[in-house]
């Protein structure tokens, strides 16, 4: 299946991931494509919600484990400020 952006970024393009994102927040800050706690489009997810595939494609001045840990902390912190 065909990903909305399917093309290789590097650390510098991210602002353009960022730009392309098609989708928007509901009143409640989550994506619109959040339905039961569920990805609406997860096999065919921007490039921006894929943090695996942004972690191999992009040259990141990190490790794969930190991407992942610097993610985590980062969407935690994103919660708590809705609250």
């Amino acid at each position: 299946m065909d990903r909305i952006i399917d093309k290789p970024i590097r650390y510098g393009h991210l602002a353009e991931a960022i730009a392309e994102f098609p989708y928007q927040a509901k009143e409640d800050g989550s994506c619109e494509m959040l339905e039961d706690n569920r990805c609406k489009v997860y096999d065919n997810r921007p490039l921006l919600c894929d943090v695996g595939r942004i972690a191999e494609e992009t040259k990141m001045p990190v490790s794969r484990e930190k991407w992942f840990e610097m993610n985590y902390k980062a969407c935690k912190s994103l919660q708590l400020e809705m609250i």
